[in-house]
C-alpha cells in the first residue's frame, strides 16, 4: 500500500499568459483561382481549454500554506543576495548557489513584489546535473519569517527588503546634514512593525564636541539641541550610540552591538544587511 504524502490539497491558479495570441479567430480563409471560388463553411474552433478547472493546478501544502518539503531530497540555505530573477543562497556548508524560484511558489506569493528576499531561509533542489556541475538550484519553499522589513511599492504590493533579521541599525548624522528627529521616528516605526530591535547610531559626534554651540543650519528641526534629542530617545528606552568615524569614538560599542546578530543598516544612502 502506497504511503500517503503529508499535507492537504489546494487549487492554485496558473500564471496568466500576457502574450498576444499569434493566431486570429479565422481558421478558414477563402481563396480564388481564376474564375473558380471555393467557399468554406465558417467554423469556429477553440484549442484553448475552458472552464475553471483548466485554469488551476493541484498542489500539496502544509499548515503555513507552503508546498510540502522533502528534506531528504532538498537542501536548506539562506538567501544572501537577490539580483533580478536570481537568488544567491548559501547552504549549510557555506557553499553559494545560484537559484531561481519555482513557478508555483511565485504564484502562491503573488501578493509580494518578490517571492524571496535577503535573509529568507529556503529549501532548494539541486540542479547542478543540468548545468555542467555549476552550483545551481530551484527554490521550492520559503520558511516562515521571524521578522521582516518591508515597504509598499506604487502598485500597493508588499516589497520585502530583508527577512529574519534581529535588529535595525539606523545611522543618522548629528550635523552636516543636521539631525532630523522625525526621520529617526520613521526608522523606529519600521523596525517595531517588522519585529526588529531598533538601534540608533548618532554619527559625526566629533562635530558637536568641537563646537559646543551648534549652528542654526545644523540644529534639529524641532529647535531642541542634539543632546536633548538623544537624551529623549534614551529616556524612551531605545539603544542610542554616539560615534565618530574620524576619532573612533563609540566604535567599540557599535561593534559589540552588532556582534552575534543579523542587523539591517538603514539611513541616508544606506540599505543593506550585516551579519
Amino acid at each position: 500500500m502506497a504511503k500517503k504524502r503529508p499535507g492537504r490539497k489546494v487549487r492554485v491558479d496558473f500564471r496568466q499568459n500576457r502574450q498576444v495570441r499569434g493566431r486570429t479567430d479565422d481558421w478558414t480563409r477563402s481563396w480564388r483561382a481564376g474564375e473558380q471560388q471555393v467557399e468554406e463553411t465558417q467554423r469556429r474552433e477553440s484549442v484553448r481549454a475552458k472552464g475553471e478547472l483548466s485554469r488551476k493546478r493541484t498542489i500539496l501544502v502544509d499548515a503555513q500554506d507552503m508546498p510540502t518539503v522533502d528534506e531528504a531530497l532538498w537542501r536548506r540555505g539562506t538567501v544572501t543576495k537577490v539580483h533580478g530573477l536570481i537568488a544567491y543562497v548559501n547552504d549549510e556548508q557555506g557553499r553559494s548557489w545560484e537559484c531561481t524560484v519555482r513557478r508555483v511558489l511565485r504564484t502562491l506569493l503573488i501578493a509580494h513584489r518578490a517571492p524571496v528576499s535577503v535573509g529568507d531561509r529556503v529549501w532548494f533542489s539541486d540542479q547542478s546535473q543540468v548545468t555542467d556541475g555549476r552550483a545551481a538550484g530551484v527554490i521550492e519553499r520559503v520558511a516562515p519569517r521571524s521578522s521582516e522589513l518591508s515597504r509598499r511599492d506604487a502598485r500597493r504590493r508588499q516589497h520585502m527588503i530583508v527577512a529574519n533579521a534581529d535588529q535595525l541599525l539606523a545611522v543618522v548624522s548629528v550635523a552636516q546634514p543636521r539631525l532630523r528627529p522625525h526621520l529617526v521616528d520613521r526608522y523606529i516605526v519600521a523596525a517595531m512593525k517588522g519585529a526588529l530591535r531598533p538601534i540608533l547610531c548618532f554619527n559625526k559626534i566629533d562635530l558637536l564636541e568641537r563646537d559646543e554651540q551648534t549652528d542654526d543650519d545644523d540644529a534639529p528641526q524641532n529647535g531642541a539641541s542634539v543632546q536633548d534629542v538623544i537624551a529623549e530617545f534614551r529616556a524612551l528606552g531605545y539603544c542610542c550610540l554616539c560615534t565618530s568615524a574620524v576619532t573612533g569614538a563609540g566604535v567599540e560599542d557599535l561593534r559589540a552591538a552588532l556582534t552575534g546578530h543579523m542587523t539591517v543598516l538603514s539611513g541616508q544612502k544606506i540599505g543593506r544587511a550585516h551579519v
